[in-house]
């Protein structure tokens, strides 16, 4: 939790620091999750070149890997450069961090807040799990599909239906007894994804 909030406040600083340098060196720049791992885009300005660029990614906000080095020229004398770049490696499902570091320019852009979610081979997770407070249950959905959500306990009574279209639930373990839940994720009828949760 301590890691998490110390995450969000050097998130929210280097952004707010970097924001001036991103408004004139990059056109644009995010994270996506993608089936393989974190896309990170970004878009250098026309007019903007330096000599090598750092892709660097940090879960603490103070120590950062580099994950990507593009050498050599980077930018365009005119026109725009785009780039993306797959972190085939990211930490999974915690928030870290990316940012990029403008070689002989010597700048580095705002962080890029992204969690990287690990549905597993049941296409479920709940984080945290067991959940003693509040959680959420990620799943598959790169399709924004209308998925129906069954959460049911150990004797097999249903204790919630929900119609999603989104990627994640949020419960609160307040609303259920305690113990063991099963979740089934259905698509058009058909079963799609299972998982399940402990209420403390």
């Amino acid at each position: 939790m301590i890691q998490r909030l110390l995450l969000s406040t050097l998130v929210l600083l280097f952004s707010l620091s970097g924001m001036a340098q991103q408004d004139t060196i990059f056109r644009s720049i995010s994270a996506v999750q993608v089936e393989e791992g974190v896309m990170v885009n970004f878009t250098i300005r026309g007019g903007i070149t330096c000599s090598g660029v750092k892709v660097e990614r940090t879960d603490n906000g103070q120590n950062f890997t580099t994950i990507y080095e593009i050498e050599g020229v980077c930018g365009g004398l005119v026109t725009d450069e785009s780039y993306s770049i797959l972190d085939s490696f990211p930490v999974k499902n915690r928030t870290s961090a990316y940012r990029i570091y403008m070689g002989t320019l010597g700048t580095v852009s705002g962080l890029i807040p992204i969690r990287f979610i690990d549905y597993g081979t049941d296409g479920v997770t709940v984080f945290p799990n067991p959940c003693s407070d509040n959680c959420f249950v990620y799943f598959s959905n790169p399709g924004n599909d209308v998925l129906e959500l069954v959460l049911f306990n150990s004797t097999g009574k249903v204790v919630l239906e929900k119609l999603l279209t989104g990627t994640s639930l949020h419960l609160q373990s307040g609303v259920f007894e305690k113990g063991i839940y099963f979740i089934r994720v259905h698509r058009q009828g058909e079963e799609k994804y299972t998982g399940k949760v402990v209420f403390n």
